[in-house]
């Protein structure tokens, strides 16, 4: 009995021993699969953004080659900016020297585009510089042509006509024939006698573009998330419609190179870069052996800037899905080989315990029929149970019918290569309002401030008391609860200003800074700043935050610190001299108070309403969000202040 009794007890004591090392040998395995894991993720990075640089040089390079853009601030008049489209078009026709037979310059025509559809965002004497620069290449060459969309808004009602008959007085005035019409169709076509182009797409409202200034320190010239109006909005006809009226053109036109060596696409008001993006489709996909180029001739500077970034961020896009092809450029290399990554460490021979899951997201488990086993044994049962619950704090017992890796069987040969690690991303968490913030509407004693309703007329009172209290009051009849992220209150429409050095910010300014964890809002989904610069940089690798550095934190995939390169804040508006006194609602509370009554709220914090541009994440204005749910009976209040 001894004996037996000694040799059960060297077995149990084996097992646990087993056991010991099993789990041991496990969690150094994990520890090594994190770190080799991270390396794979930053090797990945390093490689999509490489990528991505090269393909951002070919196009630029490519942009470089065919497209230029100037602009008419720097020239006073037609005649100043027409040796500028000569010396162009020289520069284009030595790029075909190459070719056995490049012409001469006089053999190039030129297609001039003109966009009139809003006049009133053009000066004065534009209208006739443009015709000018239209005469000149009439004049220059007989197969040459213009295009000119015809005036379709103004800012006067019932004044769309005299902008009409201005313009073909212009027009007129030079002699130019305008017998030939087109229509721009964005429905089905009905009059097949007309020469109308195929139906296109007209870009909803959500998809119009605003020329924005492309300085590191400029700042945001609207505060407002609405869509482009006005004349922004109509004079963009869309690059699906730009594609449709440039392939008219060409459609049918015989180009032999012997006389007509190329062919000089002259973009008088570009705007947004409409017909930029087009040239480069029609470029790209034309038969002709003829050589196109386009110059775009830009209102001011700054336009420029962003017109050319924008075309290279539409072509970049576009190469790397497979939508366009620059000559000589490779097919963007999206995954990174994975001869060329770190491979996971294999699983270690276990004794006793098992596995589940693939790669590197294994868990650890206990066979179930060990855990019958010992936790009834009559010797060892309490001292096995004690073992097993610390064991299942952190880990769990398999059940019978999952599936498994046996013991002392190693997986098979590149089995847990295909894991890696990745930036998870964040779910906002959110808890409900505790009750120790909750007090009746008769125990508020500060005084009343400022007040609103933060909706209809059964909804919550928002208050701002003596003492930078502020309270979320239920004044109604009926049961209120507010959801999680729900926006509460607003500042106004304000304007945003670069503070540099010794500026005084005043008091009611709001400073964009971001760290780690502060909220944004895109399109209206609310998230941490580092959670929507990962998603951007999934498909745009060099996104960045507008007046920030962006530091990724090594340890922490997913995760940012961010670094203010410029103090941009945003700035209520003032009360005007002899002005009435503007109401008090729930867009402009926040104005009215010292930016103290919003310090240290438990349930209320600030969140950034953005949007994506090309510079990167831009600031729309702040919004104060509640962040915990809440539900208030009649006569109740919340005390917001922690």
């Amino acid at each position: 009995v001894d004996l037996r009794d000694a040799l059960k007890k060297d077995e149990f004591e084996h097992v646990i021993k087993k056991l010991d090392y099993d789990r041991k040998v496990f969690e150094i395995w994990k520890t090594k699969c994190a770190g080799v894991g991270l390396a794979r993720m930053h090797a990945k990075q390093e490689h999509i953004v490489n990528e991505h640089r090269k393909v951002v040089q070919t196009v630029e390079n490519y942009v470089e080659g065919c497209v230029r853009f100037l602009t008419w601030e720097a020239h006073k008049s037609a005649d100043s900016l027409i040796p500028q489209l000569l010396n162009f078009r020289m520069e284009a026709l030595k790029k075909l020297r190459n070719q056995p037979q490049p012409g001469s310059v006089s053999d190039v025509p030129s297609l001039v585009l003109i966009n009139w559809t809003a006049p009133c965002l053009l000066p004065a004497q534009r209208q006739k510089d443009h015709a000018n620069v239209l005469a000149w290449a009439l004049h220059d060459n007989a197969n040459s042509c213009g295009i000119i969309l015809s005036p379709t808004f103004s800012y006067q009602k019932g004044k769309t006509s005299l902008e009409e008959h201005a313009a073909l007085n212009v027009l007129a005035q030079m002699g130019f024939n305008l017998d030939y019409q087109f229509s721009l169709l964005y429905a089905e076509r009905c009059d097949l006698r007309d020469a109308r182009t195929e139906p296109v797409k007209q870009l909803p409202a959500k998809d119009l573009k605003e020329v924005e200034d492309m300085a590191d320190d400029s700042v945001p010239t609207s505060c407002s998330s609405g869509f482009v109006t006005g004349a922004a909005k109509h004079c963009q006809v869309g690059a699906p419609a730009a594609e449709e009226i440039l392939r008219k053109l060409f459609s049918g036109v015989d180009l032999v190179p012997t006389q007509t060596p190329a062919v000089l696409v002259i973009d008088l008001f570009p705007r947004v870069g409409d017909f930029s993006q087009a040239f480069c489709k029609l470029r790209n996909s034309l038969t002709s052996t003829a050589s196109l180029f386009y110059v775009a001739v830009a209102e001011k500077g700054k336009e420029v800037d962003w017109l050319r970034a924008t075309l290279v961020e539409d072509l970049v896009d576009k190469v790397k899905a497979e939508q366009f092809q620059v000559p000589g450029q490779r097919p963007f290399q999206k995954e990174v080989s994975a001869d060329l990554l770190e491979a996971l460490p294999a699983l270690p021979v276990m004794n006793l315990l098992v596995t589940t899951g693939e790669g590197d997201e294994k868990k650890l488990k206990i066979p179930s029929s060990l855990v019958k086993k010992w936790s009834c044994d009559e010797d060892f049962a309490q001292v096995f149970s004690k073992w097993l619950d610390e064991f299942c704090e952190v880990y769990s017992v398999a059940d019978e019918t999952e599936n498994t890796s046996s013991p002392n069987k190693r997986p098979a040969e590149g089995q847990d290569a295909a894991s890696q690690a990745q930036p998870s991303p964040k779910k906002l968490k959110f808890d409900e309002v505790g009750a120790e913030h909750l007090t009746p509407n008769d125990k508020i004693s500060e005084t009343l401030l400022v007040e609103c309703k933060l909706g209809g007329k059964d909804s919550l009172n928002f208050q701002v008391r003596t003492g930078n209290r502020a309270y979320f009051v239920n004044l109604t009849g009926n049961e209120i609860s507010l959801k999680p992220y729900a926006a509460l209150v607003g500042f106004g429409r304000g304007a945003f200003k670069l503070f540099k050095g010794d500026d005084v910010v005043p008091e009611k300014a709001v400073i964009f800074t971001m760290g780690p964890d502060s909220l944004v809002s895109v399109n209206g989904v609310i998230s941490s700043v580092s959670e929507a610069l990962t998603k951007q940089r999934q498909t745009k690798p060099d996104a960045v935050v507008c007046y920030h550095k962006a530091n990724p934190v090594p340890e922490k995939p997913g995760e940012f610190t961010f670094t203010q390169t410029h103090k941009v804040g945003f700035v209520p508006p003032g009360k005007k001299e002899g002005a009435p006194e503007e109401a008090v609602t729930a867009t402009n509370l926040a104005a009215r108070v010292s930016m103290s009554s919003f310090q240290s709220l438990h349930c209320v914090a600030f969140v950034w309403h953005s949007k994506w541009t090309v510079k990167g994440l831009q600031p729309i204005k702040p919004m104060l969000h509640l962040v915990k749910a809440l539900v208030l009976t009649p006569g109740t209040a919340c005390k917001l202040n922690a």
